[in-house]
């Protein structure tokens, strides 16, 4: 898919893989046009999706490893972001969403390490826009933020507005289903987060 000159709008995600040994990191950033999936719930339940994967398969984050879930989703109906982001989408008027992350190694909890920013701003190009942004540090936090988000999608879609569109059906079953997917995924999260938290609270016990 191409960018279309006559909508510029964008969603931009980058993410910074870090490897402990040896201690290195890598950007990976690509972009997609903001419509119509190229959006905060759409995108958030893309990048939850990697760091799902991870936890169900006890791995730890790798460049080859995003890249290769990248082109997977391809396969998908819901697409991930495809072509190369060489610039600073802080600076660039056409991006309206970005997803800034960075994920380590997991931790105590089986889920890697992330920490994310949120950038959403309307086009610059207009007059009055808007923005602002919002940092998430934990795989819970990221995972809860995906529930609620793809939640709200899914009620929106199935508003008034929307409810005797037939172009928007297919649609609404789809962020039905993700806002299924993305609350039980968050209730392992806190489940596990729970289990790593009583496991050092007998650790230390234990060690007096």
């Amino acid at each position: 898919m191409d960018l279309d000159p006559r909508q510029p709008a964008l969603c931009v995600v980058r993410v910074t893989v870090t490897t402990p040994e040896p201690a290195s990191h890598k950007v990976v950033a690509r972009a997609m046009p903001a419509a119509p999936f190229g959006t905060t719930p759409w995108q958030l339940a893309v990048l939850s999706g990697y760091l799902y994967q991870l936890r169900q398969g006890g791995f730890d984050p790798t460049v080859d490893s995003y890249t290769t879930y990248l082109q997977q989703r391809n396969a998908y109906a819901l697409p991930a972001p495809h072509l190369t982001y060489p610039y600073t989408p802080w600076h660039d008027d056409r991006v309206t969403l970005a997803l800034d992350a960075v994920i380590g190694p997991r931790d105590l909890t089986g889920w890697p390490a992330v920490w994310l920013t949120v950038f959403e701003q309307e086009s610059a190009r207009r007059r009055c826009s808007w923005g602002r942004h919002n940092r998430y540090r934990t795989s819970q936090e990221v995972m809860g933020l995906t529930a609620r988000e793809t939640t709200a999608e899914h009620v929106s879609l199935s508003s008034v507005l929307y409810r005797r569109s037939p172009d928007i059906a297919s649609l609404r079953r789809l962020a039905r289903d993700t806002s299924v997917w993305a609350q039980r995924a968050h209730s392992q999260a806190r489940a596990d987060f729970t289990a790593a938290h009583a496991a050092r609270a007998r650790a230390c016990i234990t060690r007096r």
